[in-house]
């Protein structure tokens, strides 16, 4: 099942148009489409469950434009971000 998440989450990074820096995290920029939402959405319950310390913020925006994830955590907690989202060093 591990193998199978990191694959989701592989999958899910690699379809991200833009990745940013935020302070505590990081906000991964989307194309809209159905595949996209439903990655994101099982993401995030996914992810919930084991990490319910970080804190996910997701937004559809309007026609069509594409959508965000942010992830953000305690001030430690955005290098371990980073390896779950498998993000190179900036």
């Amino acid at each position: 099942m591990e193998n199978r998440l990191n694959n989701e989450i592989q999958t899910l990074v690699s379809t991200a148009i833009k990745i940013a820096d935020l302070e505590n995290g990081y906000v991964l920029h989307f194309p809209a489409g159905d595949e996209e939402f439903y990655r994101i959405t099982n993401f995030i319950q996914a992810e919930r469950q084991c990490c319910s310390f970080l804190k996910f913020g997701f937004t559809v925006l309007p026609e069509f434009e594409g959508m965000t994830l942010s992830l953000t955590g305690p001030s430690a907690s955005k290098e371990m971000i980073a390896t779950l989202l498998k993000i190179p060093d900036s």
